[in-house]
């Protein structure tokens, strides 16, 4: 009579697909809590219990609540930036703006506890943790806005009497303000900020700074 039984699993690390859905449990609960509390505001334990996993989880995938913090901001800040930089190292005036503009908004947009954050921790400065995101992410923005920016005056594209530190202002305001004011504008408007009106807003946005801003 043969033995049907499955071995006993052996100790040791979990199989990968679970260990990519812990990882991503705890990932998705930190965006939730530091969106909804602030970093200060969250501790581990909340954390992991949010994932429904034990607090030693996040020392083992990320070290600790700065380096949770941190991965999440990599994986959506971080990434989008990457991207453009991967596919616009030359700078392609009007072409690198509105890229930047309709990556953005998409990146808002799949992400609504984004902005939410980016204001408690970085403009509210609530959080311990603005100097490093402001050194991280910001200076990589301006960078590639800027140098977009230069080329786009150079080929006329952008009329040469707008203050391009402003403009840039400018720009990324229009890209961030629905996003950051999602409650007035569902509340006080009547207007559902979803995927639907995302898209809206990208072509609004994208056709009003770009045409704007020609010559």
């Amino acid at each position: 009579m043969s033995d049907d039984r499955k071995p006993a699993p052996r100790p040791g690390r979990p199989p990968e697909s679970d260990q990519r859905a812990v990882r991503e449990a705890l990932l998705d609960a930190a965006c939730r809590l530091f969106s909804r509390h602030g970093y200060s505001a969250v501790s581990l334990r909340s954390l992991a219990g949010e994932a429904g996993v034990t607090p030693a989880m996040v020392h083992y995938y990320f070290g600790d609540k700065h380096g949770l913090y941190m991965a999440i901001l990599e994986a959506t800040v971080g990434e989008a930036l990457a991207d453009l930089e991967a596919a616009d190292t030359d700078f392609s005036g009007g072409d690198a703006l509105g890229a930047f503009m309709d990556r953005y908004i998409g990146m808002l947009a799949t992400n609504p506890w984004l902005a939410p954050l980016i204001y408690r921790e970085v403009l509210l400065a609530e959080g311990k943790l603005p100097a490093e995101f402001l050194e991280r992410f910001p200076t990589r923005i301006r960078r590639l806005l800027r140098g977009a920016l230069e080329v786009a005056v150079q080929r006329g594209e952008i009329r040469r009497d707008l203050d391009l530190d402003l403009l840039l202002i400018s720009l990324i305001g229009s890209c961030v303000f629905p996003f950051l004011a999602r409650p007035m504008i569902e509340q006080g408007l009547g207007l559902p900020v979803d995927e639907a009106f995302a898209e809206r807003w990208r072509q609004h946005a994208r056709r009003l700074f770009l045409e704007g801003a020609r010559p």
